[in-house]
């Protein structure tokens, strides 16, 4: 999804370019979008089907626990879907990516010290996807670039 993400924008930003007749490599400040009732519902039903489906996938290769382990594969692929289409609800997404191993009771196999160093990411990585999620919001309100 990287790779796909990426070329989109540079297209975006090649035909902003192209209207406008600016040439120069100048960096570009990018509108989010904000999702209506509809998208969300797209958006979870997306999460569910690839949830289900990579969970369908895991159990096929004899996975312990396949249907809790692919909770964090749909939350990936619809935030990287809406990271491309430039959605601010995005980090919502990334936020659950965070949090679902913590309530997934995986972490508690772990020995003491890799589930202290896990946590410890884990948490690192949820503050900065909270920021993220927060930051543009008061920008909005105020009719800016997010």
């Amino acid at each position: 999804m990287q790779p796909i993400g990426l070329y989109v924008w540079l297209m975006a930003d090649r035909k902003r370019q192209e209207k406008t007749h600016q040439v120069e490599n100048t960096p570009t400040n990018v509108k989010s979008r904000r999702m209506g009732l509809v998208d969300w519902i797209i958006a979870l039903a997306q999460t569910a089907i690839v949830w289900l489906l990579m969970g369908l996938a895991y159990k096929s290769i004899g996975a312990n626990r396949p249907f809790r382990d692919s909770v964090t594969d749909g939350t990936n692929v619809v935030g990287q879907k809406l990271m491309t289409e430039l959605y601010a609800e995005q980090w919502v997404f990334w936020i659950a990516t965070n949090l679902f191993p913590f309530t997934s009771g995986g972490m508690k196999r772990n020995p003491l010290i890799l589930w202290s160093c896990l946590c410890s990411l884990q948490l690192t990585v949820l503050l900065g996807c909270t920021v993220g999620f927060n930051k543009p919001r008061p920008i909005n309100k105020e009719g800016l670039h997010a």
